[in-house]
């Protein structure tokens, strides 16, 4: 018989897959046609997740009545270049009550400093479609980014969505 020895000693990193974040709050911004095609969170230096190969990603979102056209999941790095496509669903699935959609593709991409995980409409139509985001101060390292009119991206430092990230 082997003996099995246990080192007390062992460092365990502190943060477990899937990291979420959420404060509980029911603040909420809104992506339509008109304006707002993408949103998601921007990721700085200081943010727990760097460094994380990211397989998934999860949203709370819902619509405020019928829309048609595609929500993708997706990673882009600081120069905007696409690193992987979680996952995507059909606007019309969507409901009018928040449901929490995972989106998940098993394959790794490291975070970076100044890499996006955004939710993104294509070809949409229809009413608005709406995310949960903090009402407070967000997560270290967190900034909620916005993309208007398929083209620049903002970002706003004192929100975050909330969600969840699968490494």
């Amino acid at each position: 018989m082997s003996q099995v020895v246990v080192n007390p000693y062992r460092y365990a990193d502190s943060l477990v897959s899937p990291a979420c974040y959420n404060d509980g709050a029911t603040s909420v911004e809104g992506m339509d046609a008109d304006s707002r095609t993408g949103m998601g969170i921007q990721f700085d230096s200081t943010a727990e997740l760097i460094g994380k190969g990211i397989t998934g990603a999860s949203f709370w979102i819902k619509t405020d009545d019928s829309t048609t056209g595609t929500i993708y999941c997706r990673h882009y790095n600081s120069g905007g270049v696409l690193q992987t496509t979680y996952g995507s669903m059909a606007m019309s699935s969507l409901t009018t009550s928040y449901v929490f959609y995972e989106f998940y593709d098993g394959t790794a991409t490291t975070l970076a400093n100044g890499d996006r995980i955004i939710m993104e409409m294509v070809s949409h139509s229809g009413s608005a479609v709406r995310m949960y985001i903090y009402a407070g101060t967000p997560p270290t390292g967190q900034k909620l980014a916005m993309q208007e009119n398929n083209s620049s991206w903002s970002t706003h430092p004192a929100q975050s969505t909330r969600g969840c990230f699968q490494f």
